[in-house]
């Protein structure tokens, strides 16, 4: 008999992210294979609807969590495992509800909320790497609830071996943390640059970078190198999609440098629209300073899009520097650049032979392969 699962998800669509994209497709798939699977998770409305719940996320925080808690225990009556989708906002419930009732609990890890949280409020500027190494009461109190629920945990999911040594180094038993790796699934791709460039009502050459709006996403630097990108390349663009508390920091250094029509702020943007902007762009590029295993890194890969990223987390397991992309050091503005102007001048041979190895590369990130892994551990 199959297991009877719950998803307890942070974000789910229509919000955007790696995250929220991997838990409706692995809920979509569970249960294509007959699999009885519930979801929960916090929303921007409230909504309860079979076997798909939200809470409200616009509420006072331990308002929200206690109603996320009673929600997933009323959910957890007559099913076998809890699937949380990170280690605090999904994960503390999740703990709470394991003591209770005995339900087995999967924990999934894309990256260290308490750094996150740190570099959102402006209490570190370090990378994640140095974050480990500090120590304070603040810092300890948060550590303790990140890692609570991961000691209870039967299992840990983790999207990169860079991540589990991450993880590891908390104190968490690497016996129990098994590495699935993200994966991607591309839409038939019918579109020319040329016609995604008329749909989106772009020209020139384009620089296409997404993520969330995050000191940590290195979109500062991107934007501030731009006028000497332009003293080649006239009419390039470069176009950030995502959303974020940054947003409005980047649009007032973009109006001070002068260059507001070369920089092109898509915002939050569709997972189905997306094939517009990969298909638009000359040059994918990620100056982050963090990644677990990058969803968008593995989807422009997937469009055999030239591909530079910052050798970061798990970038390096991505992409391997001169075989099928780049590498450059997080925010080194010349490598960055040299970058930009080698890849934007590069022939159609050349281009031809990035995209056969770039697709190639990603063949082991397929849909099936990672489905099959979490139909093993979930089943």
């Amino acid at each position: 008999m199959n297991n009877k699962i719950i998803i307890a998800a942070e974000i789910w669509p229509p919000d955007i992210g790696g995250p929220a994209t991997f838990a409706f497709k692995l809920a979509s798939f569970l249960r294509s294979k007959d699999i009885d699977v519930k979801v929960l998770t916090y929303a921007d409305y409230e909504e309860k609807t079979g076997d798909f719940v939200a809470v409200f996320r616009r509420c006072f925080i331990l308002k929200r969590y206690l109603k996320y808690f009673w929600q997933l225990l009323k959910l957890s009556k007559d099913t076998d495992f809890i699937f949380a989708q990170g280690a605090v906002a999904a994960g503390i419930p999740a703990m709470l509800v394991k003591i209770l009732t005995g339900k087995k609990l999967i924990i999934k890890i894309v990256g260290d909320v308490v750094w996150e949280r740190a570099s959102n409020a402006g209490k570190t500027q370090m990378t994640i790497d140095d974050f480990q190494k500090t120590k304070s009461v603040w810092l300890f109190i948060h550590r303790c609830l990140r890692n609570w629920p991961l000691l209870a945990a039967e299992q840990i999911v983790v999207p990169s071996e860079y991540l589990k040594k991450i993880v590891v180094g908390w104190g968490i038993n690497g016996n129990k943390i098994k590495v699935i790796y993200n994966s991607f699934d591309l839409p038939k791709i019918d579109l020319s640059k040329e016609e995604a460039k008329e749909r989106l009502k772009l020209s020139g050459k384009i620089v296409l970078s997404v993520g969330r709006l995050t000191k940590w996403k290195g979109f500062d630097i991107l934007i501030g190198l731009w006028p000497k990108v332009l003293q080649d390349f006239p009419d390039a663009k470069l176009l950030i999609v995502g959303s974020g508390p940054e947003k409005e920091k980047l649009e007032i250094l973009n109006f001070k440098l002068e260059i507001k029509d070369s920089i092109v702020f898509a915002g939050q943007v569709k997972q189905e629209d997306m094939l517009n902007y990969y298909s638009s762009a000359d040059l994918f590029i990620l100056n982050s300073s963090y990644e677990g295993l990058s969803h968008v890194v593995l989807e422009a890969l997937g469009f055999g899009l030239p591909v530079a990223v910052s050798n970061v987390g798990g970038n390096p397991e991505l992409v391997q520097d001169k075989v099928n992309g780049r590498l450059f050091a997080y925010n080194n503005e010349a490598e960055i650049l040299a970058i930009i102007r080698e890849y934007l001048q590069l022939s159609p041979d050349d281009l031809g032979r990035i995209k056969m190895r770039a697709q190639t590369s990603v063949e082991q990130f397929s849909f099936e392969v990672m489905t099959k892994k979490y139909l093993e551990l979930l089943t």
